[in-house]
């Protein structure tokens, strides 16, 4: 089918977006979108010089966030970055389609990030977080980030709208909880 131009989004418009069929158009569960399920985080921190800061790397392939170095801020070119919590969940803008998104374990509360990186708390009230990671670590929502991206280069970026407005199926948190008992 043919989408009208004056109906897309012209900043990031991209074929592929209306062209793929939605991921979760037949499921027997409650579609949230994404901005109902996680919401955007910015706790910015000013880097000084004489502290020490934790800063983390997600890895692709949905293998999660990790410690990537401690420096101390007169190590640090960006002077403006982000902090980021225990459970929260992060994401690389960059290479998201590549699987970079995982929840911030225990060991990591307090590192920074850079832009490059988005963080969000989780609506618990709608997901619970082993649920998540373990929606995350499926080929749909690796799909899903692959739609929501764009570029010319190898160097695809994750569009905040398009991420935002796309829907997911969620079970009642109780049957989150079966699920993930038995996986």
């Amino acid at each position: 089918g043919f989408a009208e131009f004056h109906t897309l989004n012209k900043k990031n418009w991209c074929v592929k977006r209306y062209n793929t069929p939605l991921l979760s158009l037949n499921s027997e569960h409650n579609l949230y979108p994404i901005q109902q399920i996680l919401k955007r985080q910015k706790e910015t921190i000013n880097i000084e010089d004489t502290e020490q800061y934790k800063q983390v790397t997600i890895q692709v392939k949905n293998r999660g966030v990790i410690h990537r170095e401690t420096l101390y801020g007169s190590q640090i070119g960006t002077k403006k970055q982000f902090k980021i919590k225990k459970g929260q969940f992060l994401i690389s803008k960059i290479d998201a389609r590549n699987g970079a998104y995982g929840i911030v374990p225990d060991e990591l509360d307090g590192a920074i990030i850079t832009g490059n990186f988005w963080v969000y708390e989780i609506n618990t009230d709608l997901v619970l977080p082993e649920f998540l990671n373990y929606l995350m670590r499926h080929e749909f929502f690796n799909q899903m980030c692959n739609v929501c991206s764009y570029g010319s280069t190898n160097r695809w970026y994750l569009d905040e709208d398009t991420f935002n407005n796309f829907k997911l199926p969620l079970p009642s948190l109780e049957e989150q909880k079966i699920v993930y008992k038995n996986i």
